[in-house]
């Protein structure tokens, strides 16, 4: 079986978990620091999530997955923007390091409803290139945190063909 490895970056709290259980199958928390999913998606591919708290992880991330990781996706709640800077320099300095596809999710009820132009973002300090997206998300509806996964699989898959 081939197994496709995601990161999960929470911008505080449990953001990863709640995602990870959105989305996967099967989870299984290892502290309160790190979350694991897994997402069948036939009977040879499998996703594999590694939730992380993006203040306190970015070494192990970096150190342990990211040399085999398909991918990143950072969550950050859209009505605290104190989570925004942190964010900016976690993904500046693990996209000078890999160039990898990254989903960048503002967390938010009513998804849907919203729209941001890319100008404002980048107005914001993030530079999206080809390999990034920017989206909403609930982070508790499972329609729309597999919608940001396959956002990124999106990615991954024109990246590569």
């Amino acid at each position: 079986m081939r197994i496709g490895e995601l990161i999960v970056f929470g911008s505080q709290g449990d953001y990863h978990h709640q995602f990870i259980k959105s989305v996967c199958n099967q989870t299984e928390t290892i502290d309160d620091r790190l979350c694991i999913g897994r997402l069948p998606i036939t009977n040879q591919l499998m996703l594999q999530f590694y939730g992380l708290n993006m203040m306190n992880e970015v070494r192990y991330s970096i150190d342990l997955l990211s040399p085999k990781v398909l991918g990143y996706i950072f969550l950050f709640n859209w009505d605290d923007q104190d989570t925004l800077e942190p964010m900016k320099e976690t993904m500046d300095k693990l996209s000078s390091m890999f160039k990898l596809p990254i989903i960048v999710a503002a967390m938010v009820k009513n998804y849907d409803e919203l729209s941001i132009s890319r100008r404002y973002f980048e107005s914001e300090g993030f530079i999206l290139d080809s390999l990034s997206r920017f989206t909403f998300c609930d982070i508790n509806d499972t329609a729309s945190a597999r919608k940001v996964t396959a956002s990124l699989i999106n990615i991954i898959l024109n990246r590569i063909s």
